[in-house]
């Protein structure tokens, strides 16, 4: 996950550290039932009842032709006009990008949006090939997130 080496500048974070970070700040207390096709979208999706929180977690692996992959989603509960934010880990359009300690490369692009539920209660936006997601609605400008055993601000 971390490169480490004798000398500190060249540490470097691999590319799934990134991943992990980004799932692991995204907390939820219990998986909620979900019922869509899977392939090219893997995905989980969960709530936080200390927060309130509806979380989606998913990642696109090889997709058609590398297309984007529309994604519609909607959680018991949510009403229409709710925030939420969308987060997109992606990189190169091949699957052998790395972090390179040697010249600080760092091919992994993090990209924030915030999506809203339509009248229906649907969120709606399109995830890249070989990307990873969360979307959250408990996120906010001040959010907090719990964790199973204490909390963070």
């Amino acid at each position: 996950m971390i490169q480490f080496a004798a000398d500190p500048a060249l540490t470097t974070k691999s590319t799934s550290f990134y991943v992990w970070e980004l799932f692991a700040g995204h907390l939820f207390t219990h998986t909620l039932p979900a019922t869509a096709d899977f392939n090219p979208l893997y995905y989980v999706t969960g709530k936080n009842e200390d927060t309130g929180a509806y979380v989606f977690k998913g990642a696109v692996y090889n997709s058609t032709e590398g297309t984007d992959v529309p994604v519609s989603l909607s959680f018991d509960g949510v009403a229409a006009g709710t925030a939420a934010e969308l987060t997109v880990l992606s990189g190169p359009d091949n699957p052998y990008g790395y972090n390179d300690p040697f010249t600080g490369v760092n091919v992994v692009t993090t990209t924030k949006s915030t999506v809203t539920a339509d009248d229906n209660g649907v969120f709606e936006f399109s995830l890249p090939n070989l990307s990873v997601a969360v979307l959250d609605t408990g996120v906010s400008g001040t959010s907090k997130r719990s964790m199973k055993r204490g909390r963070r601000s």
